[in-house]
């Protein structure tokens, strides 16, 4: 058997042990796709332009799983692998947890990055001098900020004011600031003059049926270990992994790796729709769970 539906770096697996396939069939892997060429444009652009007096900033607007966090990541890998070790000066990748409505914390978070001691007790107007002389002195090219949404858009105005006051005065160095979040993010960036010229919006929405989505199932089943093909992006298949996942990136994901497992351990070989409808009411009922779960803690608070 060829197994040609499989890539080849993916086949030496297809032989391999039960337990190994499936923890390859959850890995997380990223398939590029064309909006991530057009940010990987951008991004080459800004990184070829260190002397830049006007950083160009990037924001990619989306809701939560709609592959904001991938692509993010996708970035960092990308040019952590070409530039080494080097990439903590140049490209300071932060995470922000939720509500960061003390702006204290967005400057620690720059800070820990780069490896520069700092003092929790330290009022928000020292942290931000030292953030903006810390990047300055490490010749940081690009800001890499995830959740960007729970800095820029979380609480009162005042706040949300002195976050993009922030934010702008961290361009300014120059620095770019490559940014994901939801709508609540973008909200601040169209409602100041300043950051609506500065910031390219990219976003991230629900996949539908075209030759796009057929192309990048194709390649994601391409990496999917299983001896006989399944064909994600065909007639059957791919209107079936659209209804049950809306279309959302991080259900589809999901979704068809569960499928796969399934195809693995009960030694179908390929997903099939019973499989994906399968894989479908295992998710729900977990999430149903999950949420039941989250409910009933609340009610003990």
């Amino acid at each position: 058997m060829a197994f040609d539906h499989v890539h080849i770096k993916t086949r030496s697996l297809l032989m391999a042990p039960m337990e190994d396939r499936i923890n390859a069939i959850r890995r997380d892997r990223f398939i590029p796709y064309a909006l991530e060429r057009v940010v990987m444009a951008e991004m080459d652009k800004i990184m070829l332009t260190p002397s830049a007096v006007r950083a160009e900033c990037l924001l990619l607007v989306g809701d939560s799983g709609m592959g904001k966090t991938a692509l993010v990541e996708f970035v960092h890998r990308h040019y952590k692998k070409s530039l080494g070790d080097v990439i903590r000066q140049r490209m300071v990748c932060v995470i922000l947890p939720p509500i960061t409505v003390d702006r204290r914390w967005f400057y620690i978070r720059i800070l820990e990055r780069i490896g520069i001691p700092y003092s929790k007790a330290d009022k928000p107007e020292f942290l931000h001098e030292q953030v903006v002389d810390a990047l300055r002195d490490a010749g940081t090219l690009v800001l890499l900020v995830d959740e960007f949404h729970n800095f820029l858009g979380s609480g009162n105005q005042n706040r949300v004011n002195e976050h993009m006051t922030a934010i702008r005065d961290i361009a300014n160095i120059p620095v770019s600031i490559v940014a994901a979040g939801t709508k609540a993010s973008e909200s601040c960036i169209i409602a100041d003059d300043q950051l609506e010229q500065r910031f390219s919006r990219y976003r991230l929405k629900a996949w539908e049926e075209t030759d796009e989505l057929r192309n990048f199932l194709a390649t994601w089943e391409s990496r999917i270990p299983l001896k006989l093909a399944s064909d994600l992006a065909g007639p059957a298949l791919l209107p079936l992994v659209l209804r049950l996942s809306n279309g959302h990136m991080r259900h589809m994901m999901r979704l068809i790796k569960l499928a796969a497992e399934l195809a693995v351990t009960n030694e179908v070989e390929h997903i099939t729709e019973e499989l994906l409808r399968v894989a479908f009411q295992q998710l729900v009922s977990v999430s149903n769970t999950r949420a039941g779960q989250v409910q009933s803690t609340a009610e003990k608070r």
